[in-house]
């Protein structure tokens, strides 16, 4: 007997143990999040986009190199119009066929950038744009990471909620058992048991609606993390968020600073890529090319093809244009300025929201005491009632409100604690912890 109980306490240790392992911490979710989140998924594409168009922009200095081939039939073959000295026909004009019906050509081109303002800054911009972009992708995890944060420990405060529903809902079923053994006794009468199987109804209908409250936190939680809606996840019971307890605040921790510093970096150097336009610029362009004529489509293979070859530099001074010396300048110096102002006031705005949060979450610590003290009173008052009715004491208006006072004292601790839990992770978000 005594081995058969070691080998079934085995077994149960056995088949515990796993479900156990497949309970999931905070650190395990947001593991998860980070690997198969939707949105976070799809900005990763947007990161890896940034970084080809930074190569696009380094390869404009790069000599371009181009291949042509083409042929042409001239069912009317052009006319020059030449003077008659060449021809011995002084004071007159000859026109002169230009070519032969069937004409071919094929060559290299080939272009190189010796000195190009904006192709240099068009590379500060595109790089300035993956950092931005990169920077995006950062506070994008960052808001995930407050979300599941968020969402799992709303989990656990909802678990604990149908914990609290379910024991106010057994303490009750005891009194209402006092109360139909009074009943039986002659004790009391109908009207007073049919009032305790009402109140009894409304502990089930709060236990029922915190047990679907609990599942659509849940289902929150998975939508966050990317996890299959349709599959069942079980989370820790143990972690709960620390007292919060900062007194500093600094600017540089919020969770979007670098991406809107990054961005007013890119403002000014997209005003400085326009200014680039208006800068002279030097190329060395190159050909060479052969081309061959005939009467008939078999020239390809019977004319003589004529060699035609260049090399030359080119300088690009740009004198007037009101759109781009004027219009375009303008409006990127504005955009800049704009951008610069947007990140001064971005700045205001979260100082005021932290200084808001953390003046709220005093509040929440200072509530949840208050309310687990009047928890406590209405919990008192339960079992005192409790110890009237087995003398035979049914009081059912006191009753009633003892039932009401519990219901609601235990609705505001746990609004309490669920305030807490927001300013909380709120306060951890804004300053990047």
């Amino acid at each position: 007997m005594t081995k058969a109980i070691y080998l079934l306490t085995g077994l149960i240790f056995l088949i515990y143990l796993p479900a156990r392992a497949d309970k999931w911490t905070l650190e395990k979710c947001l593991e998860y999040a980070e690997k198969h989140n939707k949105d976070l998924i799809a900005k990763a594409n947007s990161v890896t986009i940034s970084d080809k168009e930074r190569k696009a922009a380094i390869a404009n200095l790069l000599p371009e190199i181009e291949g042509r081939a083409g042929t042409d039939y001239y069912w009317q073959i052009p006319v020059q119009v030449l003077p008659g000295e060449l021809v011995g026909q002084p004071g007159t004009f000859v026109p002169v066929r230009m070519g032969t019906p069937w004409m071919g050509n094929i060559g290299v081109e080939a272009s190189l950038g010796l000195l190009n303002a904006a192709s240099w800054q068009n590379i500060r911009l595109a790089r300035l744009q993956q950092q931005v972009t990169k920077q995006e992708y950062s506070s994008l995890i960052k808001a995930l990471k407050k979300n599941v944060q968020m969402s799992f420990y709303n989990v656990q405060h909802q678990r604990k909620s149908v914990e609290t529903a379910k024991a106010i809902h057994q303490n009750y079923e005891e009194i209402h058992r006092l109360i139909r053994s009074q009943f039986e006794r002659g004790h009391t009468d109908q009207i007073a048991l049919n009032q305790s199987s009402t109140i009894l109804k409304d502990r089930e209908n709060e236990l029922e609606q915190a047990e679907h409250t609990y599942q659509a936190a849940l289902l929150d939680l998975k939508f966050w993390m990317g996890f299959p809606l349709d599959e069942a996840l079980e989370i820790a019971e143990t972690e709960r968020p620390r007292l919060y307890n900062q007194d500093t605040y600094d600017p540089s921790l919020l969770p979007d600073f670098e991406m809107r510093q990054f961005n007013v970096a890119l403002m000014r150097q997209r005003y400085r890529s326009t200014l680039s336009h208006l800068v002279p610029s030097i190329s060395i362009n190159s050909s060479y090319r052969r081309l061959g004529f005939g009467e008939s489509a078999d020239f390809i293979t019977q004319s003589q093809w004529f060699t035609s070859a260049f090399i030359g530099v080119q300088l690009r001074v740009p004198i007037f244009s009101l759109n781009n010396m004027v219009y375009q300048t303008s409006i990127h110096k504005n955009r800049w300025e704009q951008a610069q102002d947007e990140f001064d006031a971005y700045q205001e705005q979260q100082k005021k929201r932290f200084l808001q949060e953390e003046i709220k979450l005093q509040q929440a610590q200072g509530n949840i005491k208050r309310q687990k003290e009047k928890l406590e009173l209405a919990q008192q008052n339960e079992h005192l009632s409790i110890l009237k009715i087995e003398r035979g004491i049914i009081d059912m208006i006191q009753l009633r409100q003892i039932q009401q006072d519990l219901t609601m004292a235990s609705e505001q601790l746990n609004q309490a604690e669920l305030q807490y839990l927001q300013h909380y992770v709120e306060i951890s978000y804004l300053q990047n912890q």
